[in-house]
Parts: structure tokens; C-alpha cells; sequence
């Protein structure tokens, strides 16, 4: 499934900006995050070829990944 970028809704999305929550075309990113030194430094994966280095864990996965122990009481609260 291909993702259209966010901006142009033309192209594939070839990056997702955590910053800016938004899948860009090749072109797209490079207008956007070259325009200013503050933009250049948001951190950007790729969508063409993942991996899961790179990518970045959700907001729940990040508070998981913290307390461990959240997990159980999640768990707990669907099935009891």
C-alpha cells in the first residue's frame, strides 16, 4: 500500500517527520525541511525502506518500554 504525501497529496510519501506527524514526497521533504536550519534537524524515516531501527515507537510503546509493569495493569483492566 502506498502512502501519498501529506503536502502535495500527489506523490508517494518516500518520508514520515515525527515533528511535524507528516508522510512527504522526495520533493515535498526537501522544500520543507531545507527551508530553515530549525526544520533541517527534524528527525525523518523512511517509508521506502523501513527499519526498525530507525523508527520511532508510539506514544504507548514509549511509556511500555518505561514502566513495564503498566503493561499488567492494561491487561488487567481489558480482561478482568
Amino acid at each position: 500500500m502506498k502512502i501519498r504525501c501529506d503536502l502535495c497529496d500527489g506523490a508517494e510519501a518516500s518520508v514520515f517527520c515525527s515533528a511535524d506527524e507528516a508522510a512527504l514526497c522526495e520533493g515535498c521533504d526537501h522544500r520543507v525541511h531545507f527551508a530553515n536550519k530549525l526544520a533541517s534537524k527534524h528527525f525523518r524515516f523512511s517509508l521506502l525502506h523501513a527499519s526498525l531501527k530507525e523508527s520511532p515507537l508510539c506514544d504507548i510503546c514509549q511509556v511500555l518500554t518505561q514502566d513495564p509493569s503498566l503493561f499488567l495493569t492494561l491487561l488487567s483492566l481489558l480482561y478482568c
